[in-house]
């Protein structure tokens, strides 16, 4: 089994949290594990989006003006993006005063860069392959 998991991530927020740990004031919280399989099977208006939705409202009738103690535009940041999101991780246990504290590394960042580079090599392609000469050698030759 993969040790990455899906999962819904929030910013770590001491005052809404509960701990005043410094560690882990820059971290994600781990907040709920999403099976692929449940993931892979869900319709558009399935129960993914009403859980995010549940949780930003959740969220909003907690705080709506807080202050972070090491993030200075959480606000912006909450309320452009949402309080959380839907990520690929890979799952961290932390110890705090006795009790687990589930926080996680956020890896969809990698799939996005290689999202980005292979748009740009195939438009490179296509851009090779679009030249009229290139065009001509093909119908020639039958290759590229």
């Amino acid at each position: 089994m993969s040790e990455y998991k899906l999962g819904l991530v929030e910013i770590y927020h001491p005052t809404i949290h509960g701990s005043q740990n410094p560690k882990l004031h820059t971290k994600y919280l781990y907040s709920l594990n999403i099976p692929i399989d449940s993931f892979m099977n869900d319709h558009p208006n399935g129960w993914l989006d009403d859980m995010q939705r549940q949780h930003d409202e959740i969220f909003e009738s907690r705080c709506l003006t807080i202050r972070h103690p090491i993030i200075k535009n959480y606000n912006n940041i909450v309320e452009k993006k949402g309080t959380t999101s839907l990520e690929i991780i890979k799952p961290v246990i932390v110890m705090d005063d006795g009790y687990e504290t589930y926080m996680c590394v956020i890896k969809t960042i990698w799939l996005r860069i290689f999202q980005r580079k292979w748009k740009q090599y195939y438009r490179n392609k296509i851009l090779i392959r679009r030249n009229p000469k290139v065009l001509l050698k093909r119908q020639i030759y039958g290759k590229w």
